[in-house]
């Protein structure tokens, strides 16, 4: 039972993963390039999803069992801690091309 309940965790957390980067490329990149934000933020979860069997397969038996997940966690922590740089888009217009990104971005401070 046990297993399942991992499994169902992990599953929940990669949809989560993904419902997230599809929402934030949508307000993050200019209309001009939103199709290929999608398919690189696309990519590099299907890369992901190649490397981790193959990371918990071959990394877990040649370390201690706790070396992939602690790969995985300083990973997940690495992206939360880039995600807080994002610039903040509730309440304003979508950006059609890169000019309107970079003049969003003057006025843009940082707030940690």
């Amino acid at each position: 039972k046990q297993w399942y309940q991992r499994r169902v965790a992990i599953t929940a957390g990669v949809s989560i993963c993904f419902s997230t980067v599809y929402l934030w490329t949508s307000e993050i990149a200019p209309t001009s390039h939103r199709g290929f934000a999608f398919t690189f933020g696309s990519g590099l979860g299907k890369f992901g999803g190649f490397a981790g069997p193959y990371v918990f397969n071959n990394l877990g038996p040649a370390t201690t069992r706790a070396v992939p997940w602690i790969l995985l966690a300083v990973l997940s922590l690495l992206c939360a801690l880039a995600a807080v740089f994002l610039i903040e888009t509730g309440d304003k217009e979508l950006t059609h091309v890169p000019a309107e990104v970079q003049e969003r971005r003057k006025g843009f401070r940082y707030r940690i």
